[in-house]
């Protein structure tokens, strides 16, 4: 019967010692988001200042900015309307910050009329506009993740 239980216990400790170095469980937050791969502190942030409430002393904060990632924005770009829509092949597009109006960067479609941005980015606003002589087109585009949904651009005649 001693044996038994000593066996018992023995059986019992190993079983829990298993338990400990199991499998780790790779929990995250909202928070996590918030950590020095997406944010960082501006180099040229001197700090932003605001009085405390009580104490009547200035306090001093840095300014945080998100860090860019490379963004894999893709779409494709057609002409027409209805079933009688085309893809416009090896067409020239730009990438603009839509409130700058600055050009970030610059691609050409495949021949089925698709194109991919994959270029470091912020979250934010931005425009895809078509460069030719013969379409016209541009789709505005707002990026809050690293992989936006695919875009659907539609050309028009250009108007002279």
């Amino acid at each position: 019967m001693i044996f038994n239980r000593k066996c018992f216990v023995l059986y019992f400790l190993v079983l829990l010692s298993s338990c400990a170095y199991g499998p780790k469980d790779n929990r995250s937050t909202i928070l996590d988001s918030l950590n020095g791969e997406n944010y960082g502190v501006s180099p040229d942030s001197k700090g932003a200042m605001a009085e405390g409430m009580t104490t009547g002393k200035q306090l001093s904060f840095p300014v945080v900015k998100r860090k860019e990632r490379f963004v894999q924005l893709m779409g494709t770009i057609e002409y027409g309307a209805g079933l009688t829509h085309v893809p416009l092949r090896y067409q020239r597009l730009i990438l603009k910050e839509k409130e700058k109006n600055t050009i970030l960067f610059q691609t050409t479609t495949n021949e089925k009329g698709q194109f991919v941005f994959n270029e470091p980015l912020t979250n934010g606003e931005y425009v895809v506009e078509l460069v030719s002589n013969k379409y016209q087109g541009a789709k505005s585009i707002r990026i809050n993740s690293l992989n936006p949904p695919a875009i659907l651009l539609k050309a028009v005649d250009k108007k002279n």
